[in-house]
């Protein structure tokens, strides 16, 4: 995908947002431009409580061995949604 379409992507997603989620994304959006540490990630003071809430939802179930490869979700949902 090329930069352009990048942009295109994301500019039609955001103009689709309903209020709340685009309130949320813009949260984080500011984050990613004003607040990097030297590690070019944001702090996670900085994070909004309910990125940091799924974010340690989604550690604990690790923990408990319940996530599953990327990769492999992203080849069940292209094989369901006949996408190569």
């Amino acid at each position: 995908m090329s930069v352009n379409e990048i942009r295109e992507e994301i500019i039609r997603s955001v103009k689709k947002m309903p209020e709340n989620e685009l309130k949320f994304f813009h949260e984080i959006f500011q984050i990613f431009i004003e607040k990097e540490d030297e590690s070019g990630m944001p702090a996670w003071k900085e994070l909004p409580k309910q990125l940091k809430k799924r974010i340690n939802k989604s550690l604990q179930q690790m923990e408990r061995g319940e996530g599953r490869d990327a990769f492999e979700i992203i080849a069940e949902l292209k094989n369901k949604y006949g996408v190569k």
